[in-house]
């Protein structure tokens, strides 16, 4: 489900006309995540949009293709047998070489 009315990051000079249901909830937990760790880069979101990009290039990847496996990773990272603490101090997609834009 694409949504196109969603709150939005103040800070970014980019515009994002839509993005998906499961992208935007993914963005939220992520944001829950920094903030709940302190994060000193945390403000207000997790980042500048509710998209992820290449690690290693900056490139924005297609989200359609890319929310199934970091769906996936919030998933097992989530469902890992560590204490909510412990947990809370890993980023569920470093391992896939993607960050939130």
């Amino acid at each position: 489900m694409i949504i196109s009315n969603f709150p939005r990051n103040q800070l970014s000079s980019f515009y994002l006309d839509e993005v998906s249901i499961g992208m935007y909830i993914l963005w939220i937990v992520e944001g829950i995540r920094l903030e709940a760790i302190e994060d000193p880069d945390f403000y207000l979101f997790a980042s500048l949009n509710p998209r992820v990009a290449s690690t290693n290039s900056m490139e924005i990847i297609n989200q359609v293709d890319i929310l199934p496996i970091i769906s996936n990773a919030y998933f097992n990272w989530w469902n890992e047998n560590i204490p909510t603490e412990e947990k809370l101090q890993i980023s569920p997609i470093t391992n896939i070489n993607v960050q939130w834009n």
